[in-house]
């Protein structure tokens, strides 16, 4: 069915906030404004103003459309981006944006590497996923086919399954409170119990609540989780690290897990340069976007290795690495047999913030 622009707006709507966090890295409180008129009387689609009435982003919405229509709305976010450079009457912030959001169907309609984004950012909305995922031609497979293939929209950062399930666990406490806190609040607090008793946390905080709300966990606009994020807070660690890693990762999980099968066969002490090699020859030499960094660095496919350490698939000893057993859909998941530590790590968090395990 073809996603149309009202789609696209509704969804805007509906996902602004999580919009902001992930693509220019803002929280509340700012608002959302429909048919927004410029200085220069163009009017665009959506607008994100500020508590300093300041614009910090100029939104386009395009629908599935032709090459035609997707020229429109490329005109119309440049059109956008250069208002925001001449900026005379003091209206925009300082790191205000344009962006131009359609149906991620698009990718597959339009040849993307014709045009120059220079100006604008393009972004791109999975309405079945409830995600966005922002365009760049280093590392989307759309139209660099002949080096990069997309396996799985979902993305993540550096981060951490024990701090995402903290987050949850936070987020479900709190969605009882009259005064909720963001997600970054709660990092916030987080941070202050990490740094006065000098422990470590489970990776980046700020990086695992992106990553919560980049799986559909968290409705940023309600403070609330979704229902998706109310029925994983309800699961047990090991049901939690389970649906994640076999299911919603599991097109990354398994390609890195058939990677290092294959390899400790011949040797068990690999680098991760050779999975990332041997990943390639799957996708016929292509890198995997989301799974691969960009810049040539590992943080994605490392990132992707601890979990399935975490979940004791895995083990790296001193000679090499440990395949414990397989981390597929339909077979054991023995996490609980090769993990007997879990429990234990998050009991100091849990204790903290009065968390029922």
């Amino acid at each position: 069915m073809v996603v149309s622009e009202d789609q696209i707006k509704e969804f805007v709507n509906k996902h602004y906030e999580e919009f902001m966090a992930n693509h220019m890295r803002i929280e509340p409180p700012f608002k959302l404004v429909s048919e927004y008129t410029l200085p220069n009387g163009q009017q665009v689609d959506k607008v994100i103003i500020g508590t300093n009435n300041k614009i910090l982003a100029l939104i386009e919405c395009k629908g599935e459309v032709n090459l035609n229509e997707f020229v429109r709305g490329t005109g119309q976010a440049i059109q956008g981006a250069y208002q925001i450079l001449k900026n005379q009457k003091d209206d925009f912030a300082e790191n205000c944006k344009s962006f131009l959001i359609v149906p991620i169907e698009m990718a597959k309609n339009v040849q993307l590497d014709l045009f120059d984004y220079h100006n604008y950012e393009l972004i791109f909305a999975d309405t079945k996923k409830d995600v966005t995922i922002k365009y760049n031609e280093k590392d989307y497979a759309s139209t660099k086919t002949n080096e990069w293939v997309t396996i799985n929209p979902y993305y993540f950062r550096d981060c951490s399954l024990y701090g995402v399930y903290i987050l949850l666990k936070l987020l479900l406490k709190n969605s009882g409170e009259i005064n909720k806190k963001t997600i970054t609040q709660l990092g916030e607090d987080i941070r202050k119990i990490k740094n006065a008793e000098e422990i470590e946390f489970f990776g980046d905080i700020r990086n695992n609540g992106i990553t919560l709300s980049n799986l559909g966990f968290y409705d940023q606009a309600n403070k609330m989780l979704t229902t998706r994020g109310y029925e994983f807070s309800k699961k047990s660690f090991p049901d939690f690290c389970k649906e994640i890693i076999l299911r919603d990762l599991g097109e990354y999980s398994r390609a890195v897990f058939l990677s290092i099968l294959s390899l400790t066969k011949v040797n068990a002490k690999i680098k991760t340069e050779q999975i990332e090699d041997f990943i390639k020859t799957i996708y016929e030499g292509k890198k995997v976007t989301y799974l691969f960094d960009p810049d040539g660095q590992n943080r994605d496919l490392l990132t992707i290795i601890r979990m399935l350490e975490l979940i004791g698939a895995i083990e790296r000893t001193k000679v090499g690495i440990k395949i414990n057993y397989f981390p597929l859909e339909s077979m054991p998941f023995l996490m609980e047999e090769h993990n007997k530590e879990y429990k234990q790590k998050l009991k100091f968090w849990f204790d903290k913030f009065k968390i029922a395990p």
